[in-house]
């Protein structure tokens, strides 16, 4: 099972995990020391909050461009994939790449730090505020 959960959720998600093994349950591998690889899903509950407050600014938006009747039609490309292979409104779309307004928002690789440091800078900017230190270790809003 892929995705984010809590570091805290660990031994409830998959019970019989030791130190140095790697979950055949959930995206989780465990070093030897016993915490979490880097890569695997287990964040904490600060990231978690930080998703959620950044899901729900973002969702904010895009409804009160959709009701100005402003929606930007941009769907995501990056490498080979894009957003229209997987969506359901290609009948009513209105995206055509072939089209001069009709663009690609191009989506670079990023690592999970880069990411939530660029969620926390964008909730931070929405709220007026600065953040002062580049790399986080906590989130609060």
């Amino acid at each position: 099972m892929d995705g984010l959960f809590s570091e805290d959720t660990i031994h409830i998600l998959d019970g019989k995990l030791a130190a140095g093994q790697e979950s055949l349950l959930v995206n989780l591998s465990l070093k030897k020391d016993g915490n979490p690889v880097a890569r695997c899903g287990a964040v904490s509950v600060d990231r978690l909050h930080l998703l959620a407050d950044y899901t729900r600014i973002s969702l904010a938006e895009i409804g009160s461009q959709v009701l100005q009747g402003q929606p930007e039609i941009a769907p995501f490309r990056r490498g080979n994939s894009t957003a229209c292979t997987y969506c359901e409104f290609k009948p009513i779309c209105a995206f055509d790449s072939s089209l001069p307004d009709n663009n690609w928002r191009r989506l670079e690789r990023a690592f999970r730090e880069q990411a939530f440091n660029a969620m926390a800078d964008r909730i931070y900017r929405k709220q007026g505020r600065k953040q002062e230190t580049r790399v986080r270790i906590g989130y609060s809003a």
